[in-house]
C-alpha cells in the first residue's frame, strides 16, 4: 500500500521516513541475513528450562521485522506528543480511529481506550521471541515503552507496573457484575484448584501458590498470583480491582467496569494410561507437508518434529488439551474414543489440523 501511494519502493521510502524524524538507528530489515550491529538476539526456554536462541528468518516486512533502539523509540514518542504543536498531520492522524469506521476502539494498528482508567493509546507487538508494549497517555504527556528479546518476559505486565508507579490511582465508579454478590454469599468451595474453560474453550489452570495465594496459569506463560481477599474471592497481583471468584463449578473473572468472564471447571477426567497410548502415533498436515510424532519415553509423552534436534516433553492437562512449548494442541476423537487428529495453535496460527496416520 505504501509503495502504491508513495510511488516508491518500500525500503528507500521507509529509511528516508525514519531519517527525517531523526531515527537513524531504526529500519525495516531488507534481508534477514544482514548483520545488525549490537543486536539483542531473541531467546527463550519456551517453558521447558532449556534456553535457546530463536532464529528469525523471514522475507516479510511491514507487519514486523522493524528494528529500533530505545533512544530512537523515545524520540518517536516525543514527536507523537509534540505532533499538535508541530502541526504534523500524519502523526496526528495515526493516533485516531480510522475515518468512517464503525469501530472506534481501534485505529491504525493501535488500540484506543483506557489503561488503568486513563485515556490511552496502546498496543503490544511480538515476533518470535521479541516482544514490546507501548502505552501513550496523551492527557498526561506520558509514554511507556518496554522491549524485550526474551519471550518469557511479559512486556505488557512490566508496562502496567510502570504505569501504576507513575500515575495516581484514579477514582472510578465501581460496578461489579452481580456474580460478585453471589460469590460472597455462597458456601465455601472445597477446592479452587483445577482446570477451567472459557466460553471459547481457552484453558486456564489454578494451582496452589505460597501461603494463601493461588496461581493462575494460561499456556506456558508466567503464573499470575491470586491474593486471597475473602472466602471464595481473590484479586490478581497486578490489579486489586480485578477479582477472581469461585462459585459452584465456575470461576468468574470480574472487572470494576461490570464486565465478567466466566470459566467452567473442566470435567473431562484425568488422562489414563490408555489415553496416553492413544496419543502415540504419527501426525501429518498435507497443506504444510509437515509430520510430527508422539511417543512414550520413561512414562512421559514426547513430541519429535523434523528440524528439532531433540524431542520435547508434552504437558498433558486432560484427555483433550496438550501443550508443547508454546504450541497448544486440541485432541479430536471419533465415536469409539480413538484419536483421529490433533489441532495445533500457535500465536495467530489457529487450529491447524494434523490427521493421525492410522487410528488407535
Amino acid at each position: 500500500m505504501i509503495e502504491i501511494v508513495a510511488e516508491e519502493a518500500f525500503h528507500p521510502y521507509s529509511n528516508r521516513f525514519f531519517e527525517e524524524m531523526g531515527m537513524s538507528q531504526t529500519s525495516f530489515l531488507e534481508d534477514y541475513m544482514y548483520i545488525i550491529p549490537n543486536q539483542a538476539l531473541p531467546y527463550s526456554d519456551w517453558g521447558d528450562g532449556v534456553w535457546q536462541q530463536y532464529p528469525t528468518m523471514t522475507s516479510t516486512y511491514g507487519e514486523g521485522f522493524l528494528f529500533t533502539t530505545l533512544d530512537d523509540q523515545l524520540r518517536y514518542e516525543q514527536l507523537v506528543q509534540r505532533a499538535k504543536a508541530d502541526n504534523n498531520a500524519l502523526l496526528l492522524a495515526s493516533q485516531q480511529p480510522i475515518p468512517n469506521s464503525e469501530k472506534e476502539s481501534y485505529g491504525f494498528g493501535l488500540e484506543l481506550g483506557e489503561w488503568n482508567h486513563y485515556p490511552a493509546v496502546h498496543h503490544a507487538g511480538g515476533t518470535g521471541s521479541y516482544g514490546s508494549q507501548v502505552i501513550r497517555f496523551p492527557e498526561e504527556g506520558l509514554s511507556i515503552f518496554v522491549i524485550s528479546s526474551n519471550s518469557r518476559v511479559w512486556t505488557g505486565g512490566l508496562a502496567d507496573e510502570i504505569a501504576q508507579l507513575l500515575l495516581e490511582e484514579k477514582k472510578v465508579e465501581i460496578a461489579y457484575d452481580d456474580k460478585l454478590c453471589m460469590i460472597q454469599e455462597a458456601p465455601l468451595v472445597n477446592s479452587f484448584l483445577g482446570q477451567y474453560y472459557s466460553a471459547d474453550k481457552r484453558l486456564v489452570r489454578v494451582e496452589a501458590g505460597e501461603g494463601d495465594t493461588l496461581n493462575w496459569l494460561r499456556d506456558n506463560r508466567s503464573p499470575i498470583a491470586l491474593i486471597k481477599e475473602a472466602e471464595n474471592l481473590y484479586h490478581t497481583s497486578y490489579d486489586k480491582q480485578v477479582k477472581i471468584g469461585f462459585y459452584d463449578n465456575e470461576l468468574a473473572l470480574l472487572y470494576p467496569s461490570g464486565e465478567a468472564d466466566i470459566y467452567n471447571r473442566v470435567d473431562i477426567g484425568a488422562p489414563t494410561s490408555a489415553d496416553f497410548e492413544r496419543f502415540v502415533g504419527q501426525y501429518y498436515n498435507a497443506e504444510l507437508d509437515v509430520h510430527f510424532k508422539l511417543y512414550m519415553k520413561d512414562e512421559k509423552l514426547m513430541l519429535a518434529l523434523d528440524g528439532w534436534k531433540n524431542p520435547k516433553p508434552v504437558e498433558v492437562f486432560n484427555k483433550v488439551d496438550l501443550l508443547v512449548r508454546s504450541y497448544k494442541m486440541k485432541v479430536e476423537r471419533d465415536a469409539f474414543d480413538r484419536v483421529v487428529a490433533i489441532y495445533l495453535s500457535y500465536s495467530r496460527a489457529l487450529n491447524i489440523r494434523f490427521a493421525k496416520e492410522g487410528k488407535s
